[in-house]
């Protein structure tokens, strides 16, 4: 007797086992432990910044140098690297693996 051929001729059963099979699966995930706040690290960055119509040095003086130097004064920053082009930044931002996180010493820019 195949599987089929059971759960047709056992519908009652059949019905039973997939609800308890329903219902317990339900119940792990309610049950299942997780983190509020995971902890998850990023270490690259990658800011992109257009400047429609400017050359690749008006992108580079205006945009690419002031967020450069912006950057590189973040203590959690470990270098700092930039490609300008035609109208577009790309500024690629390494970030320490370790780093103090108290309040005082995160900043936004």
């Amino acid at each position: 007797m195949n599987l089929a051929e059971f759960s047709i001729k056992n519908q009652v059963l059949s019905i039973i086992l997939i609800l308890l099979a329903l219902f317990g699966g339900w119940d792990a995930y309610q049950n299942m432990p997780r983190f509020e706040d995971p902890e998850f690290t990023i270490r690259k960055a990658l800011v992109i910044t257009q400047y429609p119509g400017a050359s690749p040095e008006e992108v580079a003086r205006e945009v690419s140098e002031p967020l450069e130097t912006a950057l590189q004064q973040m203590q959690e920053v470990k270098s700092v690297s930039a490609k300008s082009s035609a109208g577009v930044s790309e500024i690629t931002v390494d970030i320490k693996y370790n780093f103090s996180k108290s309040k005082e010493d995160l900043q936004i820019i």
